[in-house]
């Protein structure tokens, strides 16, 4: 009876909608509070893994960048970029198990501060990222360590075997870039005419004009170079050359295909006389290898 008095009440119906709002929010407030939570875990998870990143050593930050990471670029790539920026190359050429690679590294490295305008590029002989690198400079049989040294033009202009290397014989192979050019000719069979003169020579355009016909007359068997007396950095170049700085008139050194200079010829030479120098073949002499220390001029004999 007193619950039928009860629901008779009018009031009852509006208790029962409160009780029901309270439970309601009750649940809701259960479900929010167990998401926060898995929320705050994410996030805490979030911030301990960027914290464990935070961790990783500088040395292993920097091991990523540099040259000898094995998982960066191969050393085709690397020396292509390093000749970009107008460097010579030191290049190591080691394999898995081969003794005295860092020996080699430390050498390489202790020529890059006597040239600083070079880099020095490991190379592991067996990663196949290489192999073109391999076949192009002969490699497969190569005892190891290697240094390599590859001019600006990206030719290779000598090496030395780790216990024979020595920072100071290693700069001696990195030729001028006028030298680069020569070497770079003379690998591909042709002769060169190198001209010598300043700024101030007039009659230097009507011999590179003669020397181009030349070249035309040889098939493009002969490359014309020039060479200023007064860049700085050409000046052991123009020493090995025997060149005289304080000469008046342009001058042309015939170097034939074999790297052997073949004349001297004056401002006042047909294109007839230039191809038959060109193309003419001495016996000693010539341009020697870089950082030989003798002389690419004519050889006197000696009384």
């Amino acid at each position: 009876m007193d619950f039928i008095k009860l629901c008779q009440n009018k009031t009852f119906p509006l208790v029962c909608l409160i009780l029901c709002l309270i439970i309601i929010n009750a649940c809701i407030d259960s479900t929010n509070t167990t998401s926060d939570k898995e929320g705050d875990v994410s996030r805490n998870e979030r911030f301990e893994n960027k914290s464990q990143i935070n961790k990783i050593p500088l040395t292993q930050h920097l091991s990523d960048k540099n040259s000898y990471s094995p998982s960066s670029q191969s050393a085709n790539l690397k020396i292509e970029n390093a000749n970009k920026t107008g460097k010579a190359v030191f290049l190591v050429v080691t394999d898995s198990g081969v003794v005295n690679t860092t020996k080699a590294v430390n050498t390489a490295q202790q020529a890059q501060k006597l040239h600083p305008k070079s880099a020095v590029i490991k190379m592991n002989r067996s990663d196949t990222t290489n192999k073109e690198l391999v076949i192009k400079y002969r490699l497969a049989g190569a005892p190891l360590p290697l240094i390599l040294v590859i001019a600006s033009n990206r030719f290779v202009t000598g090496g030395y075997l780790v216990n024979q290397a020595t920072p100071e014989r290693l700069v001696a192979l990195i030729p001028s870039p006028k030298k680069a050019d020569v070497i770079e000719a003379m690998s591909k069979g042709k002769s060169v005419f190198l001209v010598v003169s300043k700024k101030s020579m007039l009659k230097k355009k009507g011999i590179i004009s003669k020397c181009q016909l030349a070249c035309a007359e040889m098939k493009n068997k002969a490359k014309v170079i020039e060479i200023d007396l007064d860049d700085t950095m050409e000046k052991q170049f123009l020493n090995e050359l025997r060149i005289n700085p304080s000469t008046a008139q342009p001058q042309i050194y015939v170097i034939n295909a074999k790297g052997q200079l073949t004349g001297i010829l004056s401002s006042v030479v047909d294109i007839k006389t230039l191809v038959a120098t060109a193309t003419k073949i001495v016996s000693g002499g010539g341009c020697c290898p870089t950082g030989s220390g003798e002389s690419c001029g004519p050889r006197t004999n000696k009384k």
